[in-house]
């Protein structure tokens, strides 16, 4: 008789795809734990408060800011317009960049402790 191994039992687990309409519902509430991990996370991060802060105060400074970055249409801005925007733009590529990294680090963290709780680990 063969014995199932740990790695057998890996083999034999079903992809379960999170993105699938009859498993949002499943995933949801790891999702939204993920999220709130991330964003406890990142409330340590001075630079990721830093340039959420900075953006705030562009997009108060200059409250058409949105109207032209959804735009598709050149427009007649100022040359102080202009460098806000490419401020803004820049610091939303950098906080998009620690977002992207914190949920790694946490998926990476919660991947690991579902193969130990699993024992394929």
């Amino acid at each position: 008789m063969y014995n199932v191994t740990k790695y057998d039992r890996y083999f034999m687990i079903k992809y379960i795809d999170p993105f699938l309409e009859e498993n949002t519902s499943s995933f949801c509430d790891f999702f939204e734990r993920l999220d709130k991990k991330m964003l406890v996370s990142l409330t340590n991060c001075k630079e990721y408060i830093r340039l959420t802060k900075e953006c705030e105060k562009i997009k108060l400074q200059y409250p058409n800011l949105v109207e032209i970055i959804e735009s598709a249409e050149a427009t007649n801005d100022t040359k102080e317009e202009i460098q806000a925007l490419a401020t803004y733009i820049y610091n939303q590529h950098k906080i998009s960049n620690y977002e992207i990294y914190e949920m790694y680090k946490i998926g990476s963290a919660e991947c690991l402790q579902w193969l130990m709780i699993t024992n394929l680990l």
